[in-house]
């Protein structure tokens, strides 16, 4: 994922990578592989309950079919305080686009 991310920032395309990051270990990993390049950490975090509402709203072919409480409460735990953690639960896909282009590099920023 970095390697290609980094391929995408060489041609002038500003890249995005979208994955859990679960502890600091494996952020500071990716950081490093992304180095000297910028990076942005941002988490979409609305809370939970939000979460599982939006979850089972979810045609059930695209559901989350296991109880992600516990992995949501040890990253918020592990990284907290590390980079911008937005609360998405009052944003629509395209606000929450928004926000993230407009404000990321001062919020985001590791």
């Amino acid at each position: 994922m970095c390697a290609l991310a980094d391929n995408f920032a060489q041609n002038d395309i500003f890249p995005v990578i979208e994955h859990t990051i679960a502890d600091r270990e494996m952020l500071d990993a990716m950081v490093g592989w992304l180095r000297p390049r910028p990076v942005l950490f941002v988490v979409l975090a609305p809370p939970l309950a939000v979460c599982r509402e939006r979850n089972a709203a979810r045609p059930a072919r695209s559901r989350v079919h296991f109880d992600f409480g516990p992995q949501y409460r040890e990253m918020r735990e592990r990284l907290a305080g590390t980079g911008w953690w937005l609360d998405t639960s009052a944003q629509t896909p395209r606000e929450t686009a928004a926000a993230i282009a407009s404000q990321a590099h001062e919020r985001a920023r590791l």
